[in-house]
C-alpha cells in the first residue's frame, strides 16, 4: 500500500508541460494561457448556465461528456491556472490544515514559492498571477488580490469567472472519475499525478470547507442555506469531487496521515461539545458541525465520530424511561436459532427493538437452559444468530471473491420470505450496533456501500467479479472496432438453473456496443452486477437496519470504517489497555501470581494469538474501537475451582474455559507459568472450553 503514496513535495521540477515555460515568473499570463483561458471562459460559461437548469440533463451531459472526451488535456490545463490563482493558494496555505499544506507542483522551478518575497506586495516577485486568469465577481476582486493580507482575499467566490470555472472543471472532473478504473488513477496517472492530486485536494478540502464554515474575519460566502442557487449548485459539484477523491484515498491512500482533517472543525467541537443552549452562537455552531457531518464527515477524525456516534446512541437510550426492565422475552431452540429469532423478533416495533430483550435458551431436551440473561446471553443469542444467518449454507448471503458477504441475488429460490428475512437481519445488525455488540460478519465494500446509501461505480466491480472487472477493463482499453467483437446491452442471468436474457437498456439486445458507447456500457454493466442486481434485498436490509440506526449517523463513516463499528478495531490488541480494563474475581486480583503469570504469558503471545484469545473470552477477535473501556461486560478474569471427589488432583490437569456472554475467562491456578501458557494455547486454538455462566 505504501507504494502508492506520492513522494515529499519539495517544490522540486517535475517534467511536464505545465512546469516548464508556462510558468515563468512573469507577472502576466503569457499568450497561449491568454487564448486558452478566454476560450475555456466561453466553454465554462455555457457549461454554467447549462449545469443550472436541472430541466436539461441532457443537454449537461451532452456538453460534458463532448468537453471531457475529446479535451483530456483541458481538464489537466484548467486546473494549473486556478492552483496559480492567489485567492484559492490563500486558501490551501490557512492555518486549518492537520498539516503543512504540499507544494504546488503547478509552481515547479519558482524560487520565491514559499519564500517570504512571495507574501511581499509587490506582485512582480510574486510566482502568482497580477491578473487573476478567472476574476473574482467584482472587478475591484484583482486589486484586491495584490494585497498582502494574510487572510483569503476571496469577494464572491460563486460569482463571476472563477464560479463559471469551479462549477464547470469540477462536474467535467468529477465526471471522469467516475469512469476512471483505479489502475488508471494510481498506477498510468491519468489527467493528475498523485502529487498532484495531494495538491488538488488539499485545495479543495479548504475551499469547500470553507463554504460549510464561513470564516468570522470575512463575510467569504453566503450561509450555505442561502437561496443563491449559483452558491449551492456549486457547493454541490465541489463537495462531490470532494468526496470522490476522498473515497479513492480511503480505498488506497495516496495522502500522507491526517491529510484530511480539518483542526478549526476538530476544537470546536472539543472545545464546546455539542455548544450550549444558552449561547447564541452554539446553534449556529452544531449546524455547521451537522453539516460537515453529513456531507463531508472525513473532516474530523474517525475516532471523534465514533464517540459522536455512541453518544447519539447512548442519548436516545437515556430518554427510553425503564428501558432495562421492559423488554421482549425471547425463547430460543439452539437447534432453530434462527427460525426462532425470528418467529420471536421479526414483526417487534422500533420501540420493542430499543429495549433489551431478555433469551432464554431451550436445550436439545426441550428443557430451558439455567442462568438469567443480564445482557449475556443476548450477546450470545446476537454473535450465533449472525454465525448462522450469514453463512453461504443458508443461501441468503454469498461470498465475494475476496471471501466478503453479500446478498445472494438468488435468495427467492430459498424461501418466499427472503425479503422479510434480509429486513430481520438487517434489523439485528443494527441492533448490535446499538447495543454496541461487536459480531465478526465480513461485509463486502460494495454491500457496505448500499447501507450508507452510497452508489458503486465500475472499481468497486473488483471485489465481487474481478474477472468481469477485468474483462471491462480491457474493453475500455481496446485499440480495434468493438463491435466485430458481437456485444449488445444485454447481461445473462442464472434464474433457476437456465440463462435468461436481461436488457441493460430499453431494447438492448438490439444496439451493439462499438467504440462510442462503450463507456455507457461498461457503467451500465457494473451498475447492474453492483447495484440493480441486488437492490430489493439490499433495500429490505436497510429497512431493518433504519430501525434503530438512523441514516445519518453511519453516513459519517466510509465503507471501511463501518466495517470497523460493525467488528471493532483492526489494529491490533493493546495489552496495556486490556489490562488496565480487566475485573478479577473468585480469588484473584491484580497481584494474584497467576494473575501476574497471565500477563506475561499474554505479552508474549503473537498478535493472532492475542486475538485468537480475546475471541476465546468474547467470541470478537477484534477490540472496541474506543478500547477495552467500552467492552461491555467488562473482561474478566475468574479463579476456577474444580471441587473433585479426589482433593488430591491436580490443578494443571483441567484447562481454562470461558463464558462469552459474560467476557468471562475460568481460569484455574496453574503451578508454573509454562504450564498456564501450554493450557491457555490449547484451548484458545483448539475452541475447547466453553460454557455457560
Amino acid at each position: 500500500m505504501d507504494k502508492y503514496l506520492p513522494p515529499s513535495s519539495t517544490g522540486s521540477a517535475e517534467s511536464s508541460p505545465l512546469t516548464s515555460a508556462s510558468h515563468s515568473r512573469s507577472s502576466d499570463l503569457q499568450p497561449f494561457d491568454q487564448l486558452f483561458t478566454q476560450s475555456i471562459l466561453s466553454l465554462f460559461r455555457l457549461m454554467e448556465a447549462v449545469i443550472l437548469q436541472n430541466r436539461l440533463p441532457d443537454a449537461k451531459n451532452s456538453i460534458i461528456t463532448s468537453f471531457v472526451f475529446s479535451s483530456p488535456f483541458a481538464i489537466r490545463r484548467v486546473w494549473s491556472l486556478l492552483s496559480r490563482t492567489r485567492e484559492l493558494y490563500e486558501l490551501a496555505t490557512s492555518s486549518s490544515s492537520a498539516s503543512a499544506p504540499p507544494a504546488n507542483p503547478f509552481l515547479a522551478g519558482l524560487s520565491s514559492f514559499g519564500s517570504s518575497s512571495s507574501s511581499s506586495s509587490s506582485s512582480s516577485s510574486s510566482p502568482f498571477l497580477s491578473s487573476s486568469p478567472f476574476s473574482f465577481g467584482s472587478s475591484s476582486s484583482s486589486s484586491s488580490s495584490s494585497s498582502s493580507s494574510s487572510s483569503p482575499s476571496i469577494t464572491s467566490p460563486y460569482e463571476g469567472d472563477l464560479g463559471a470555472v469551479l462549477m464547470s472543471w469540477g462536474q467535467c472532473y468529477s465526471y471522469i472519475l467516475l469512469t476512471m478504473d483505479d489502475e488508471e488513477f494510481f498506477k498510468e496517472q491519468n489527467h493528475f499525478t498523485l502529487v498532484e492530486l495531494q495538491h488538488m485536494s488539499e485545495v479543495m478540502k479548504k475551499f469547500v470547507f470553507r463554504m460549510y464554515w464561513p470564516s468570522q474575519s470575512a463575510g467569504t460566502f453566503p450561509p450555505l442555506r442561502s437561496q443563491h442557487i449559483k452558491f449551492r449548485v456549486l457547493c454541490e459539484v465541489l463537495t462531490k469531487l470532494l468526496q470522490q477523491l476522498y473515497d479513492r484515498d480511503s480505498r488506497r491512500p495516496y495522502v500522507p496521515a491526517g491529510h484530511w482533517i480539518v483542526q478549526e472543525v476538530y476544537q470546536t467541537l472539543m472545545k464546546s461539545g455539542r455548544g450550549h443552549q444558552e449561547d447564541p452562537a452554539s446553534d449556529i455552531t452544531n449546524a455547521r458541525v451537522a453539516l460537515i457531518l453529513k456531507n463531508i464527515p472525513f473532516l474530523l477524525p474517525f475516532q471523534e465520530r465514533v464517540k459522536i456516534f455512541r453518544r447519539y446512541i447512548s442519548e436516545e437510550q437515556e430518554s427510553i424511561p425503564n428501558r432495562v426492565y421492559l423488554g421482549t422475552k425471547l425463547r430460543v431452540r439452539r437447534d432453530y436459532i434462527f427460525e426462532d429469532s425470528y418467529a420471536g423478533l421479526a414483526s417487534s416495533t422500533a420501540e420493542q427493538m430499543r429495549n433489551r430483550i431478555r433469551v432464554e435458551f431451550i436445550n436439545s431436551e426441550g428443557m430451558a437452559e439455567a442462568g438469567v440473561d443480564g445482557g449475556g446471553l443476548f450477546k450470545d443469542l446476537i454473535t450465533d444468530l449472525v454465525k448462522t444467518a450469514f453463512d453461504p449454507r443458508y443461501a441468503l448471503f454469498l461470498p465475494s471473491a475476496d471471501g466478503l458477504m453479500y446478498p445472494n441475488p438468488s435468495s427467492l429460490v430459498r424461501t418466499d420470505e427472503h425479503i422479510n428475512q434480509f429486513e430481520f437481519l438487517g434489523m439485528i445488525v443494527g441492533k448490535a450496533l446499538y447495543e454496541g455488540i461487536l459480531v465478526e460478519l465480513p461485509l463486502a465494500n460494495f454491500f457496505l456501500s448500499k447501507i450508507l446509501g452510497k452508489y458503486n461505480y465500475v472499481h468497486d466491480l473488483v471485489s465481487l467479479d474481478p474477472v468481469l472487472y477485468k474483462n471491462l477493463i480491457s474493453l475500455k482499453k481496446y485499440v480495434g472496432d468493438i463491435e466485430d467483437l458481437g456485444l449488445n446491452f444485454t447481461v445473462v442471468e442464472n434464474e433457476l438453473g437456465e440463462g435468461v436474457v436481461k436488457e441493460l437498456i430499453p431494447n438492448g439486445k438490439d444496439i451493439s456496443v462499438t467504440n462510442e458507447n462503450k463507456i455507457r456500457y461498461i457503467y451500465l454493466m457494473a451498475n447492474y452486477r453492483l447495484n440493480t442486481q441486488i437492490r430489493v434485498q439490499s433495500e429490505a436490509f436497510l429497512r431493518g437496519f433504519s430501525v434503530l440506526i438512523k441514516p445519518d449517523w453511519v453516513r459519517m463513516f466510509s465503507q471501511d470504517e463501518l466495517q470497523f463499528l460493525i467488528s471493532g478495531s483492526p489494529a491490533g490488541i493493546d495489552v496495556n489497555d486490556m489490562r488496565a480494563h480487566t475485573n478479577y474475581s473468585g480469588g484473584y486480583h491484580a497481584q494474584h501470581p497467576t494473575i501476574k503469570m497471565l500477563w506475561e504469558v499474554i505479552d508474549e503471545m503473537s498478535p493472532d494469538e492475542q486475538q485468537a484469545l480475546l475471541k476465546f473470552v468474547t467470541s470478537c477477535s477484534r477490540p472496541p474501537l474506543l478500547g477495552f473501556a467500552f467492552l461491555h461486560p467488562m473482561f474478566c478474569v475468574h479463579l476456577s475451582r474444580h471441587d473433585d471427589e479426589d482433593a488430591s488432583a491436580d490443578v494443571d490437569e483441567y484447562l481454562p474455559t470461558s463464558s462469552t456472554c459474560l467476557n468471562f475467562l475460568k481460569l484455574p491456578p496453574y503451578s508454573s507459568k509454562k504450564m498456564l501458557k501450554e493450557k491457555l494455547l490449547y484451548a484458545i486454538k483448539s475452541g475447547a472450553g466453553f460454557d455457560l455462566s
